[in-house]
């Protein structure tokens, strides 16, 4: 085996280690700008004691909302669970394909895309079992500004589908 391709499997095996996050932070940074703010007529306004939440279909999820950089980036990764009928809701600037993977996972999720208020995109029982060396990348087939996660199962019991419309409330 040559020098060179030692050096190559090193910095594969460095990379699988500690890399891994650093690439998608980069590609993160790359994707998100600013602090953006809804602007579409599906949203209500934002009010003190209200929490907020998303209406999916018929469905009323209540969320946390990720909205900028270092929320996105955590997301629900390292939590131990996520409450049965709760989401987290992460807003992008813009419509887009945003890639989204599993590091530090404890639970199995279900993810929503949604563009113009309508649910353009549904991956279920996403897999909280994660390879650094080859991870598994989860995207929209066509542009989103808004991702929801929750629970794996809940878009089966809610019946939650590509087409469903999407109001947005206190966010």
């Amino acid at each position: 085996m040559t020098i060179f391709k030692i050096v190559i499997i090193l910095i594969v095996i460095l990379v699988a280690m500690f890399g891994y996050l650093g690439k998608y932070l980069s590609y993160l940074k790359q994707s998100i700008i600013g602090n953006p703010t809804p602007t579409s007529n599906t949203y209500s306004s934002t009010t003190a004691n209200t929490a907020p939440s998303v209406t999916l279909g018929n469905t009323i999820v209540p969320v946390e909302v990720a909205r900028d950089y270092q929320s996105i980036q955590k997301g629900l990764s390292g939590r131990p669970y996520l409450d049965q009928n709760n989401g987290m809701l992460f807003v992008f600037p813009k419509a887009s394909i945003y890639r989204f993977w599993m590091p530090d996972m404890n639970f199995p999720i279900d993810i929503f895309w949604i563009n113009n208020g309508m649910v353009v995109g549904v991956e279920e029982n996403m897999s909280h079992n994660f390879d650094p060396v080859n991870p598994r990348y989860y995207s929209p087939s066509v542009p989103a500004q808004f991702v929801i996660e929750v629970n794996a199962g809940f878009a089966r019991r809610h019946n939650i589908r590509v087409g469903d419309r999407v109001t947005f409330n206190n966010i």
